[in-house]
């Protein structure tokens, strides 16, 4: 029923693994799995960056340093499981090894795939909300209640709002 449920509702899925949900971003033959990153890492982001920027000289300061040194430093904590001591797949000699075109398209990627799997409904598709509702429709309505259960107050509120706001009838059987 686990597996059947993930077919049904991908983007649910997705969303609810959260940082666990690993991706993968391909640049010409290399390939890497990246996953989102929690508030905490985000946070020791940021951190490292500004301590990095601190001890470079003066004249090395800049905004372009500072934008790569965070791109660097997501890129290095997305390639590793969440709260494991396993070394990253990405590592600041393979990303010092490439163009900042390269770097940034990474970088971008990341950031796009983490965008489709926010668990933001109000920015959702409507396609993909049609979808979820139609999947959810299909379970059996014992099973209704657990799989609204599952998601966030949020995303119920972005759910309903969605139907609410939008014709919905066409979906109605």
């Amino acid at each position: 029923m686990q597996k059947e449920r993930a077919s049904l509702l991908p983007e649910l899925e997705k969303m609810r693994a959260g940082v666990d949900y690993f991706f993968p971003v391909k640049l010409r033959g290399f390939s890497v799995s990246l996953r989102p990153l929690s508030n905490n890492e985000w946070v020791e982001c940021y951190h490292d960056v500004a301590e990095f920027m601190e001890d470079l000289p003066a004249n090395r300061r800049s905004k372009i340093q500072e934008d790569l040194a965070l791109a660097k430093e997501i890129l290095i904590r997305a390639s590793r499981p969440f709260d494991s001591k396993e070394p990253a797949k990405l590592t600041n000699l393979i990303l010092d090894k490439m163009t900042n075109d390269e770097l940034m398209y990474v970088y971008q990627e990341w950031q796009a795939i983490c965008t489709r799997v926010n668990p933001s409904l109000e920015k959702t598709s409507v396609e993909i909300l049609q979808n979820t509702v139609e999947a959810l429709k299909k379970n059996p309505p014992q099973d209704m209640l657990s799989q609204l259960t599952e998601l966030s107050f949020g995303q119920l509120v972005n759910l309903v709002n969605y139907l609410l706001t939008k014709d919905v009838s066409p979906m109605v059987n």
